[in-house]
């Protein structure tokens, strides 16, 4: 079984490492985390080593129309009983 449903075939420009490091270069210095709770201070420091797979990643996405399973965010909230 699949886990990427493929879309139809609509062209999207390729992105670049360069790109992506640009991208991860223009983010903002602050104390903020995103889902995965990486700092965008670390992101930049590593933006030379994860362009690539990055890249690999954003264009394969863009290419297929979906995002695998495995990358799909979710909000899990905890539902407290009352006693």
């Amino acid at each position: 079984m699949s886990q990427i449903r493929k879309s139809s075939d609509k062209k999207h420009e390729k992105l670049t490492t360069f790109k992506i490091e640009k991208i991860i270069k223009s983010l903002k210095s602050e104390d903020a985390r995103g889902y995965d709770e990486i700092f965008a201070s670390l992101l930049k420091i590593s933006s030379p080593f994860i362009s690539s797979p990055l890249n690999y990643t954003c264009n394969e996405v863009l290419t297929i129309g979906s995002l695998p399973i495995r990358l799909k965010l979710y909000d899990k909230s905890h539902i407290h009983k009352r006693k």
